[in-house]
């Protein structure tokens, strides 16, 4: 056959057709980028030890509330809501230094990051975390009031706002047995040295 003035064998067109339906192959099959910088899911259950890559996490127990406060008589604090408090137990510690504790909740069709409402003396979130040193206390959530109460939710648990490419601690909660009360007291975060 002859293009352009360049004469050119049937085998040639065939192999240059081949090379860009295979370049196109390659590229339906690439995944987008959020697919390849998803976090690694370290998926365990309420009362079971999760390991990440940077930090290690116990969600103990789940409390669903309709008010909060805390312990300390003379700074007082009172956490009303027009919705719902979810009240996670966990015990978190870093892996390295240098992070801070985030945590989500993913209940219904909501993302409910924890709450920075109660004192921090008092929460988990936004905790700095320490290699060898485990930080026990609350995480507090605020379901809004137009969700219903679902009878499920998952908690997840990293050391960093940014999830991408890390490891992160995930917790399915069982939330129609949970206990129920009128006003949850959250004690102080205790600190402890493991190593």
């Amino acid at each position: 056959a002859c293009f352009y003035g360049y004469h050119v064998r049937g085998g040639a067109v065939g192999v240059g057709i081949a090379l860009v339906v295979a370049a196109w192959g390659v590229m339906a099959l690439e995944p987008d980028q959020e697919f390849a910088q998803r976090p690694i899911d370290v998926r365990v259950e309420v009362g079971e030890r999760g390991v990440g890559r940077n930090v290690i996490a116990t969600v103990h127990e789940v409390v669903i509330a309709e008010a909060l406060t805390h312990e300390d008589e003379y700074n007082p604090w009172n956490g009303t809501t027009t919705g719902t408090w979810i009240v996670v137990f966990a015990s978190v510690e870093s892996v390295i230094d240098g992070g801070s504790l985030t945590a989500t909740l993913e209940y219904a069709d909501l993302i409910v990051a924890a709450s920075p409402r109660p004192p921090i003396r008092f929460s988990l979130e936004s905790r700095a975390l320490e290699a060898g040193i485990a930080e026990t206390g609350w995480l507090a959530f605020e379901v809004p009031a137009d969700t219903p109460l679902a009878e499920t939710a998952t908690v997840r648990i990293s050391d960093t706002i940014d999830f991408r490419l890390d490891t992160v601690i995930v917790v399915r909660l069982d939330l129609a047995s949970a206990p129920r009360v009128t006003e949850f007291i959250m004690p102080v975060v205790e600190t402890a040295v493991i190593r």
